[in-house]
């Protein structure tokens, strides 16, 4: 069983029609790919991100900091790492806290709407850490 609160990065959580409890993604990323699936069948009721404005830090982002993914503001192409290990896609309540990690971490400030659909769909490569043998 995967254990949410023991990622990095900011975390997200999906509502659908027809299911009691939420989807949670312990990376954006692979919440945003959800989204834009164009097979995806279930109504999305609710959206929210972990504000990382609010956070911690990115070891401790929060598990009660949420903001609607559709008013939230997302910084893609930093030099950081989801807690998947694929590139992290950054959620902000407040744009200036989302251009403040821009410029330190690289990477553009975009809405949800603005959000490319090969941002998200696009394959990575991540480096899978070896086990003992």
């Amino acid at each position: 069983m995967m254990q949410f609160d023991q990622h990095p990065g900011p975390m997200a959580q999906i509502h659908l029609s027809g299911r009691p409890d939420p989807i949670f993604f312990t990376q954006v990323r692979d919440a945003l790919t959800y989204v834009k699936d164009p097979e995806r069948d279930a109504d999305i009721l609710a959206f929210y991100v972990g504000d990382m404005g609010a956070a911690t830090s990115w070891e401790v982002p929060g598990m009660d900091n949420w903001a609607r993914a559709d008013t939230a503001y997302f910084v893609t192409g930093a030099d950081v790492t989801g807690g998947m290990g694929a590139p992290g896609i950054v959620p902000f309540a407040s744009a200036d806290a989302a251009r403040d990690f821009a410029i330190r971490k690289g990477g553009q400030v975009m809405m949800l709407s603005d959000t490319p659909t090969k941002t998200v769909l696009t394959p990575v490569e991540v480096a899978l850490e070896e086990k003992p043998s």
